[in-house]
């Protein structure tokens, strides 16, 4: 079988985390082929870091090389929307970062594009490819804690500088940019979406949450208690409470390490031969696999991060936001 041929859009800190484990892993599975950026210094930079052939100094026309299986967007959460329908548009594959997007309408606008055009779309929701989440479901799915009851978890990180997580124009926000993992977690813990989400938080002078509480109550008598923030860094560990026994996952965005009712278990990342900016990174190699095994289907959505689960997020994140003033 072919290698899967890459397009890089965005020469950021996550992409070149991402495209340090598409280098790492086999070239006969993963070629990176171009890379843009709005800048073409920048992406004449990134090519020759990693070795990648084409630069382009913009997004649309890297958008037209006909070389790519998919595309990888890696910019900040406003660009999405426009890049990724662009693409959509043209008949392209696309793993977009999460959040998809800003609010629930561009996330199903994007998605009926996908499904118009009979493309592949994913939200990159990598923590439901590391082999952590692989004992979480089947933890759920064996009912080794009986029925889930409670969650809670926090996602907390200290970082007043980086502009993305400051300037409303960029989609600053800790709920899009942290709280979406807490909820991805809790439709993943509780198999449905909430029928009740209350929220409160602190917002910057210039409107961006950093930091915002938020519950979600489920039918089937759960509840979730989570936490997002810009302002400290906390443990970031989710704990499930059923009625017979309860889990715990540390680093739940990322994690290598889960206790259940049966003990522990740890499991090694991939030995990248890069250093990584963002802890855990290595985890990427796990979902760039799971795109290529989706594609080589001929599949236009992965079962672990659907695109009606991308909708359920988004429109959970947009009422948690309104409740505390916060319209995108």
């Amino acid at each position: 079988m072919a290698a899967t041929k890459w397009g890089i859009i965005s020469t950021g800190n996550i992409s070149s985390d991402f495209t340090s484990c598409l280098k790492y892993l086999p070239e006969n599975e993963h070629i990176v082929k171009a890379v843009a950026a709005r800048k073409l210094d920048d992406a004449n930079a990134f090519a020759k870091r990693f070795n990648i052939p084409k630069a382009y100094g913009s997004y649309a026309e890297l958008a037209d090389d006909n070389d790519i299986d998919i595309f990888y967007i890696g910019s900040i959460n406003t660009a999405h929307h426009p890049i990724a329908l662009n693409l959509l548009n043209k008949g392209k594959n696309v793993l977009c970062e999460k959040p998809l997007c800003v609010n629930t309408k561009q996330t199903k606008e994007l998605v009926e594009a996908a499904r118009k055009n009979k493309v592949f779309l994913m939200e990159g929701y990598w923590s439901r490819f590391f082999p952590v989440y692989n004992e979480l479901r089947n933890e759920l799915k064996t009912g080794s804690i009986g029925r889930p009851v409670v969650l809670t978890g926090t996602f907390g990180i200290a970082d007043r500088i980086a502009p993305r997580l400051r300037e409303r124009s960029l989609g600053a926000s800790s709920v899009l940019d942290l709280g979406c993992y807490l909820v991805q977690l809790a439709l993943l813990v509780f198999g449905e979406k909430p029928i009740k989400i209350t929220s409160c938080g602190h917002l910057l002078e210039n409107g961006v949450d950093s930091l915002t509480s938020f519950t979600l109550l489920f039918k089937n008598g759960g509840a979730a208690n989570l936490l997002s923030t810009f302002k400290t860094p906390m443990k970031n560990v989710a704990r499930i409470y059923g009625t017979e026994g309860s889990i715990e996952v540390d680093h739940f965005h990322a994690p290598t390490n889960i206790e259940t009712p049966s003990g522990k278990k740890s499991f090694n990342l991939p030995k990248v031969n890069k250093p990584m900016i963002f802890p855990n990174s290595e985890g990427f190699c796990y979902q760039a696999q799971a795109v290529r095994e989706a594609l080589l289907q001929g599949k236009t959505e992965h079962d672990l991060v659907s695109l009606d689960d991308s909708i359920a997020i988004a429109e959970i994140m947009e009422e948690i936001l309104l409740q505390i003033g916060i319209k995108y």
